[in-house]
């Protein structure tokens, strides 16, 4: 009785595997066995047109020749799903379109973390898996959201409580890698070691990384395998964010920048618009041009009032943006504290010079110019002359928020001459960190004045001179019209925001910084590399070490290339057997010849 039981347990429980095999691929039988049918019946009918004798035996044997390679193809196909979730197997979308709900974030987590709570708090969260740390029955994650990282404890049977694994041991050991996105539910608690982590209940995998991420290994602070090349960084700014940390807190002070300067302006009443362009390149008599994206007018206001607005602007930024007034710029320390140092540009060529330039014409200004070895040509003017000798001698001594004040006429052709002195102009240019950060003035509103500034610069145009304006009789027909006593202000933002961020280049600021076109470096073929007896399969890996062409091998040291390619395997498991030094020597030699 025993036995029979036994024997009957044994059938009802291979019954039950069958069914359970057979069900997720039964439409899939049906469909076979339907063309089988269809085929036999067409085969007959063929055969009747032919006139040839329809054998059954014969009919029946190659029918079920095919009924048996439907059969092994479909437990191919099968088997093909167990091993990499297609929908035979495990039903993983890699690119799933549902929405995931997400109510928790990284750093949130960790700042509102309480210890010893009755309940474990319930979080769903998702991001990037930046590193895996496998170790059997149970895993550790590193995932990236977009406040930060944290870690994951990833238990087989709390992921797979029933009998079927295969969500933990083939797509999450398997077919999941660095640079994957997933989510996760589960709870939040504090690891032994007293890291707050979340342990994972439920795994959702929402997109699949094709390209592997660059992995920066840090070892006693030291970081290897860096991604910190500029070309790279620079075109490449989605993973330079991911990779790299604090580049993403760049862009949040950008916006943090820009946001503070429209809460300032919005409170004292300005009009935000779209001015034309009046010119496509900036500049104007001895301008030094830079890209000016914030230009503000004031009516009823002078330069003297503008200089106090930009300073308490300039520190009120500062302070949203950091914290604090001062920033760290290389190797120096910037003080946006409000007053800023005055000094005339005159004043600040006497105090760099020794020279007094004031009253000087173009002849003695040249003269200057030899003495003290500023080169300039024929083509400049009295006033690109002065620019130059402040460039070369006075600029970068202004580390400090400095205004150089009082400009020469001849340097500022739409500016409203001084009050107190017709030679020069109501003009400021504020200097930080060595370079012009803004430049402002009282506005000529004199259209005859205008016109004479105007005709000026074409003279200069006609000498040589490629930075002059030319008449703009649109701008003079306004000023007819009649135009208030105004001062106005243009700000390089992007310079703004590398003395607001402390960085020293100007790409490091800008999110998709203009490239030029990427260099297409020439490679040999494999052929090429296989008529001087390398493998074909070592080809790419010697092109990753960066030997990209056969002539390369033939320059090329065979110790260190030996050494090389065979970490190129053992890095990327590559699994191939590794060549000898002599190998590469014979390689080497035949790429000479």
């Amino acid at each position: 009785m025993d036995e029979r039981n036994l024997i009957n347990g044994s059938l009802v429980s291979y019954l039950s595997w069958a069914a359970d095999f057979i069900s997720p691929i039964r439409w899939f039988l049906l469909a076979a066995f339907a063309l089988v049918l269809a085929d036999l019946k067409f085969g007959i009918e063929a055969a009747r047109h032919r006139g040839e004798t329809i054998r059954k035996s014969r009919a029946i044997r190659r029918s079920a020749n095919k009924i048996i390679d439907y059969l092994r193809w479909i437990l191919v196909a099968t088997s093909f799903g167990e091993a990499f979730g297609t929908p035979f197997g495990i039903p993983i979308l890699p690119y799933p379109a549902a929405e995931y709900p997400v109510n928790a974030y990284s750093q949130e987590i960790k700042n509102n973390f309480v210890d010893g709570a009755e309940t474990p708090r319930q979080v769903a969260i998702a991001g990037r898996i930046m590193s895996r740390r496998i170790m059997g029955k149970a895993s550790f994650i590193e995932l990236k959201d977009s406040e930060g990282r944290i870690q994951v404890y990833i238990s087989r049977d709390d992921l797979c409580p029933g009998e079927d694994k295969e969500l933990y041991n083939t797509v999450f050991k398997k077919l999941l890698d660095i640079g994957d996105f997933i989510g996760i539910r589960g709870f939040v608690f504090r690891t032994q070691m007293g890291e707050i982590t979340v342990h994972a209940q439920e795994l959702t995998v929402l997109a699949k990384s094709i390209r592997p991420l660059p992995i920066v290994k840090m070892k006693d602070g030291v970081a290897y395998d860096a991604f910190e090349d500029p070309e790279l960084r620079y075109r490449q700014r989605y993973v330079d964010l991911v990779v790299n940390e604090g580049v993403k807190d760049i862009f949040i002070k950008r916006n943090k920048v820009y946001t503070s300067m429209r809460e300032y302006f919005n409170s004292r009443g300005y009009l935000e618009v779209e001015t034309p362009i009046l010119q496509s390149i900036p500049g104007g008599a001895a301008a030094r041009p830079f890209i000016t994206h914030h230009n503000a007018l004031d009516s009823y206001k002078d330069y003297n009032w503008m200089m106090d607005f930009t300073e308490k602007m300039l520190e009120k930024i500062c302070l949203d943006v950091n914290g604090t007034t001062e920033v760290k710029v290389g190797e120096n320390t910037i003080n946006f504290k409000t007053p800023f140092k005055r000094i005339t540009m005159l004043d600040a060529i006497k105090e760099h010079t020794g020279i007094d330039i004031s009253g000087m014409d173009e002849a003695q200004l040249r003269e200057v110019c030899k003495k003290i070895g500023v080169e300039v040509d024929e083509t400049m003017g009295k006033g690109k002359i002065i620019d130059e000798i402040f460039g070369e001698k006075c600029e970068g001594h202004y580390i400090q928020p400095t205004f150089i004040t009082d400009y020469p006429i001849e340097m500022s052709p739409l500016t409203k001459r001084h009050r107190n002195n017709p030679e020069l102009t109501e003009r400021f240019e504020l200097m930080v960190n060595g370079k012009e950060l803004c430049n402002a003035y009282s506005e000529l509103n004199d259209p005859i004045d205008q016109r004479l500034r105007f005709e000026e610069q074409l003279r200069l145009s006609e000498k040589g001179d490629d930075e002059a304006m030319f008449i703009d009789n649109d701008f003079i027909r306004a000023l007819e019209y009649g135009m208030p006593p105004t001062s106005g202000m243009g700000i390089g933002m992007d310079r703004l925001v590398m003395l607001m961020t402390g960085q020293t280049t100007i790409q490091e600021v800008l999110l998709f910084p203009q490239m030029r076109p990427e260099k297409v470096q020439k490679r040999d073929n494999e052929a090429a590399y296989t008529t001087i007896n390398i493998p074909a399969e070592w080809v790419a890996p010697i092109q990753k070490a960066g030997y990209l062409t056969v002539a390369d091998v033939a320059e090329a040291n065979p110790n260190k290339m030996h050494q090389e390619i065979c970490g190129i395997n053992k890095k990327y498991k590559l699994e191939l057997a590794n060549p000898t030094i002599d190998d590469v020597k014979e390689w080497v030699e035949n790429a000479k010849r």
